[in-house]
């Protein structure tokens, strides 16, 4: 997770696997780049509060 302004640029400066090896800093300098990166964020976030969710469900259940 990304805490502070200096982790987020390390991340937005860094080739990124899940945007095909193209840096999200890079990829923003366009609206149809942002949007890519923006569904990346959205998606990650989303699989995070799933994840969290799973791991509520597994503790309520003991």
């Amino acid at each position: 997770m990304l805490r502070t302004e200096g982790e987020v640029l390390k991340w937005a400066r860094r080739e990124s696997a899940h945007l095909g090896g193209r840096r999200p800093i890079d990829l923003i300098e366009t609206d149809a780049g942002a949007v890519e990166v923006f569904d990346y964020i959205e998606a990650y976030i989303r699989e995070q509060l799933d994840k969290a969710g799973d791991q509520d469900d597994l503790s309520s259940k003991s």
